[in-house]
């Protein structure tokens, strides 16, 4: 587990501006309809552990909720003040109890919110907070009513968390791939993003150049971009690269692959039976 200790205090605080403000707005301090009282959840636990992840789950090795609830996540921007904003993931429902090796989509499922990504994009501190049902619906209300329900579980008046640093590492697909990213060529004073290229047929053979999932003219074209720019000198393609979008299987990579491209599609089928 990673030293915690700045982290709890910077929340702590937070928490604490937290109750006081929902104090005024949602009547905390006195005891809901639910039965549920606001003083320490002294049993409330929660433990995250630094690990890997390749940004669309993380892992909580322990949570013990004393009642039902949640465990959220959040994003650094927590300890800045960002209470509500910074939820970034949430467990299922929690009955009482303790539960391990808790598994946390994140960016998504997260009611109240929208996300402009589906995982994490680079490493960084993430907050794990373990939350109350407040309202029995079973459902994490917490960012849709702007931290009027479900709050987290507390401790001496300070949220119970425990932060983790979570190291993003790149898919394997991604790591294997012979175009593991768009290629950039420029041409004639014009930069053109090719792809990636993809093996639409598992043959090989990369003739989808621009990588929408099928084989159209436009490929053709593309593939010939490639050769021009190939042959200018203003591309290099690997061994591995070459032989990919070596189509006509000749060993060289040349105008004779983009017109074998062509006379695949449809219109170069139409057009060679003319």
């Amino acid at each position: 587990m990673s030293d915690t200790s700045s982290v709890v205090q910077q929340v702590g605080a937070i928490g604490i501006a937290l109750l006081v403000a929902l104090s005024m707005t949602a009547g905390i301090g006195a005891v809901p309809a639910d039965g549920h009282t606001n003083g320490d959840d002294s049993d409330a636990s929660v433990t995250f552990e630094d690990q890997t992840s390749e940004g669309e789950t993380v892992v909580i090795e322990s949570v013990t909720v004393p009642e039902d609830g949640f465990v959220a996540i959040h994003n650094a921007s927590l300890l800045d003040g960002e209470v509500v904003s910074s939820v970034i993931g949430v467990s299922e429902y929690l009955e009482a109890g303790t539960h391990e090796d808790v598994e946390v989509t994140l960016f998504e499922g997260v009611d109240g919110t929208t996300f402009d990504q589906s995982a994490l994009e680079e490493d960084g501190t993430l907050i794990a907070m373990p939350h109350r049902d407040t309202d029995g619906d079973e459902e994490y209300d917490f960012v849709q009513n702007e931290g009027g329900n479900d709050g987290p579980y507390t401790e001496d008046d300070e949220a119970v968390v425990d932060s983790a640093e979570v190291t993003v590492e790149e898919d394997d697909d991604e790591e294997d791939a012979i175009f593991p990213e768009p290629v950039e060529i420029s041409v004639a004073g014009l930069t053109v993003s090719v792809g990636p290229p993809q093996d639409v047929d598992d043959d090989g053979i990369y003739s989808d150049l621009n990588g929408d999932g099928e084989v159209t003219v436009l490929d053709a074209v593309l593939h010939a971009v490639v050769v021009t720019a190939v042959d200018a000198g203003e591309l290099d393609l690997s061994d591995e690269q070459a032989d990919a979008v070596d189509v006509n299987g000749d060993g060289a990579v040349t105008y004779d692959d983009a017109l074998e491209i062509a006379l695949t599609t449809d219109m170069g089928a139409q057009a060679s039976a003319w």
